[in-house]
């Protein structure tokens, strides 16, 4: 039985806390990348959605819109606070876990980690891969003067492998494997 996808915003979080973790802040662009490539590698990977919604064709690449509303105070400063929740009945405010379960948080792991070397400029040249997901429906978007620029999940999914798995701008040796039991990064240091 395939679990519930995640609220955009608690993979959000996951990705900002593995990143702070190994010392790394993070602007709107790379976490939208890094979401992206998460979100791709696992649809590709398990024929399940990673998050709720969907991921739209913008200027710089793939953008997930409720993400982007999230943290787009921050402009291209680094992003300094987690999403948060408000519980309606009782106003308390807290911040929006990641994922519980390993299957999912080994992923996320092992896509960031995987990417981390990447500036903002390489993830956003990655996303925009020749015939990949983002530039085919970019292009056809284009031509058709089209204002929905949502990217299906069944293009990212036969499209994916034109960016993800080009070697040319990641470094396979810094790839760390969680195997049995990923780190949580949802815990404070």
């Amino acid at each position: 039985m395939s679990e519930r996808p995640l609220d955009p915003r608690a993979l959000a979080n996951y990705i900002l806390s593995i990143r702070e973790h190994f010392g790394y802040e993070t602007t709107n662009l790379e976490l939208q990348k890094l979401a992206y490539f998460s979100y791709g590698k696992y649809l590709v990977s398990f024929n399940e959605k990673l998050c709720e919604g969907y991921f739209e064709a913008w200027e710089h690449g793939p953008v997930h819109p409720l993400m982007y509303r999230e943290f787009k105070r921050y402009g291209s400063n680094p992003i300094s606070h987690k999403a948060e929740s408000v519980d309606l009945i009782t106003g308390e405010v807290t911040v929006i876990l990641g994922p519980n379960d390993t299957k999912r948080r080994t992923h996320i792991a092992e896509t960031v980690l995987q990417l981390r070397a990447l500036t903002a400029s390489q993830l956003r040249r990655k996303s925009h891969a020749a015939k990949g997901p983002w530039h085919s429906v970019w292009e056809s978007a284009r031509v058709n003067l089209a204002s929905q620029v949502i990217i299906p999940d069944n293009v990212i999914r036969e499209g994916f492998n034109r960016h993800i798995l080009a070697a040319d701008d990641v470094d396979q040796s810094q790839e760390t494997l969680y195997e049995d039991h990923p780190p949580d990064f949802n815990r404070s240091r």
